[in-house]
């Protein structure tokens, strides 16, 4: 659940930003370099939510990182662009810190040992990509933009209601 709210947030509604800034008027360049100033500044955001995930566990952090995504996400689509591409920075850091999340929990939820697991894990990410890539991109044809991103943006809500199902607890050692 993680993998796919992260790859979907990350892929398709970045991947959207830049041409939803830039038919509102902003340039190219600068939207492209504040997406990879929220790139950098993820690299800190991962290791706060390795943090998170060693004292709330899985589903607790998952849950606040899909709700900061959510947050940000629809700040920089409801904003005023001028506005909204100070959003673009801490949208994309909370996007890229998903994935360790999604990570632990599926490793925490294998055997000991268990590549292969890893290995279906990731494909399936890649598949779910895919499949959802063309989904969006058939609905850009009909819909524009704005729309396909903000039905993408419902994905992180889906996945805050139903990550508590995932049964990684908190490690017992964390102080």
């Amino acid at each position: 659940m993680c993998g796919v709210v992260a790859g979907t947030t990350h892929y398709l509604v970045i991947g959207l930003v830049p041409e939803a800034f830039v038919d509102r008027g902003e340039t190219l360049a600068l939207v492209t370099g504040l997406v990879g100033i929220g790139r950098i500044a993820s690299m800190i955001g991962k290791y706060a939510a390795g943090w998170a995930f060693d004292r709330w566990g899985g589903p607790r952090s998952a849950q606040a990182v899909m709700a900061l995504m959510l947050c940000f996400g629809f700040l920089v689509l409801a904003l005023p662009p001028k506005l909204g591409l100070i959003a673009i920075i801490p949208f994309v850091c909370f996007t890229a810190t998903l994935f360790p999340i999604s990570n632990a929990i599926v490793i925490g939820a294998l055997p000991a040992k268990s590549t292969l697991g890893v290995g279906i894990y990731r494909a399936s990410l890649m598949i779910a990509s895919a499949v959802l890539s063309v989904i969006f991109s058939i609905a850009l044809l009909y819909f524009g933009t704005f729309p396909v991103m903000l039905w993408a943006l419902t994905i992180p809500a889906v996945g805050i209601l139903f990550i508590h199902r995932s049964k990684i607890s908190p490690p017992k050692n964390i102080g």
